[in-house]
């Protein structure tokens, strides 16, 4: 008997992995001329019923000629080898691979398995799939109504967002030019309640930012760790953040050491 040969005779015993998991249509959703049967991902009859097996079975001492070989165990103790993948399962084993060198491993009762068999979803039950269709106005999934945290986030990431369209209302007749700035915040009890500091001047975009924490040789990450709020604040409140985990306000006290670098537009009379 070949591979082929075997596989075919596999697949028509009841037990096979594809006979004890659900079944699902799908149609060509651009021409409806074709319509393909496949099984689910979970093996429900096994899956819904492991305590069920796990109850009668029994606690066997593992022997090294069982190393990968699971249709080893199930021949010797049910006189065929269809039942490895059952074997497997019990002993929360995912792949051939892994059935060696264990202490001993959990042989489920036989009139059990054949229970649980017959507990299988029927083959004429095909749950159909309907085509997907992706709401566009809906960017992410959230309870509502949403709450104020939720609503400060959303805002914050529209002010991250809409800052590169930041135009300054000045109207100067003069040559615009640019430069770079350092400057350095030592944390004192007011910084540390507001969780932001003041620039001298307005950055000209966010990519020109670069942030660091006392003797830090890696900048903090924008949008995570802090944005840029009102044009020239450096705020590190987690409620504005992206993500609310605590970030560098968890590691800012008082004496901290903050030091900005950035790019500023300046403006020099003709």
């Amino acid at each position: 008997m070949n591979i082929k040969e075997e596989s075919y005779l596999f697949s028509n015993i009841v037990s096979d992995l594809d006979n004890l998991r659900s079944r699902y249509l799908e149609h060509d959703w651009d021409t409806r001329e074709l319509s393909v049967v496949f099984p689910s991902g979970e093996i429900f009859s096994i899956e819904n019923n492991k305590f069920r097996l796990l109850n009668n079975s029994k606690k066997i001492k593992f022997e090294s000629r069982w190393s990968m070989r699971p249709d080893y165990v199930s021949f010797e103790f049910y006189d065929t080898v269809i039942y490895w993948h059952i074997i497997l399962f019990i002993n929360n084993i995912l792949c051939i691979e892994e059935f060696k060198d264990l202490e001993y491993i959990y042989i489920p009762d036989y009139d059990d398995i054949m229970e649980v068999i017959r507990d299988r979803i029927p083959e004429d039950e095909i749950q159909p799939l309907e085509i997907f269709v992706v709401d566009e106005s809906v960017k992410y999934l959230k309870k509502s109504p949403l709450d104020d945290l939720e609503l400060k986030q959303i805002e914050s990431r529209q002010r991250i967002n809409n800052f590169d369209d930041f135009v300054d209302s000045r109207t100067i007749t003069s040559t615009k030019k640019i430069s770079e700035i350092e400057e350095e915040f030592v944390v004192d009890s007011q910084i540390l309640s507001n969780k932001k500091i003041s620039l001298t001047n307005i950055p000209i975009n966010i990519s020109s930012i670069s942030f660091y924490i006392d003797d830090f040789i890696l900048s903090q990450r924008y949008g995570y760790d802090y944005i840029l709020t009102d044009n020239n604040e450096i705020c590190w409140d987690p409620e504005y953040l992206y993500s609310n985990d605590g970030g560098i306000d968890e590691i800012i006290s008082l004496d901290t050491r903050l030091v900005v670098k950035y790019i500023y537009e300046y403006f020099e009379e003709v």
